[in-house]
């Protein structure tokens, strides 16, 4: 975009700015939706954003007693993206494994639908179904293995789909797939604030919550 002559020049100091990192707070703060901004004029057409694990620095400020000073601005940092940019924006889509709460950094949005595990829309897309499996294991020659890969990579359930695969698993173990099966997925993410709730937290507030959970859990 630095080249386009379609981005104006005081456009192109704020990429420039922000790339070698001497930009103003504000700028940062802003930064997503300028991004947008000058995506569209150069191509001329609305853009697609599409946000993996937008809670992760949330819960890491929540650790650090920072939240309150991050949760503004984020609150900025993803709001002025998807809420008063549709000039520039076609659609957004968050990922994350915290609910969004329309109380958090979510409370000035609108037009907000949320898809969890528990929901039928977009249950297949959470990881493998099994009959995508059979055609990648046939595509590379794994057919044999399907019954370990079970054993292995299987046990999800996604709104009403059962037998949903572990993708990062399932990718791993095809890739190297002389080293036999491992536990991939075990290593790719933390529990501290689980474990802080449990541990640091309101334990008897946790205990109930967790007895309340399993008796519910024990009745499905």
């Amino acid at each position: 975009m630095l080249n386009s002559d379609k981005i104006k020049d005081y456009e192109k100091e704020i990429i420039k700015k922000i790339i070698i990192e001497t930009a103003k707070d504000k700028i940062y703060k802003f930064s997503l939706e300028f991004l947008c901004e000058f995506l569209k004029k150069h191509f001329n057409k609305k853009v697609i954003v599409l946000v993996d694990e937008y809670d992760a620095p949330i819960i890491k400020a929540f650790q650090n007693s920072k939240y309150s000073n991050d949760k503004t601005y984020y609150q900025t940092f993803l709001g002025s993206v998807f809420k008063g940019n549709e000039e520039n924006l076609q659609k957004g889509m968050l990922t994350g494994v915290m609910r969004i709460g329309k109380e958090s950094i979510f409370s000035k949005w609108n037009n907000l639908d949320t898809y969890g595990i528990t929901s039928t829309y977009f249950a297949d897309k959470f990881g493998f179904t099994e009959k995508e499996i059979y055609e990648i294991l046939k595509h590379f020659n794994l057919n044999k293995d399907v019954k370990k890969i079970k054993e292995w990579y299987d046990g999800y359930k996604f709104g009403n789909i059962d037998n949903i695969y572990n993708p990062w698993s399932i990718v791993n173990y095809i890739s190297k797939v002389n080293d036999g099966f491992k536990t991939y997925w075990v290593n790719t993410s933390g529990d501290s604030l689980i474990r802080d709730e449990i541990f640091v937290g309101n334990k008897e507030r946790t205990y109930k919550t967790l007895e309340k959970l399993i008796f519910y859990c024990g009745h499905c």
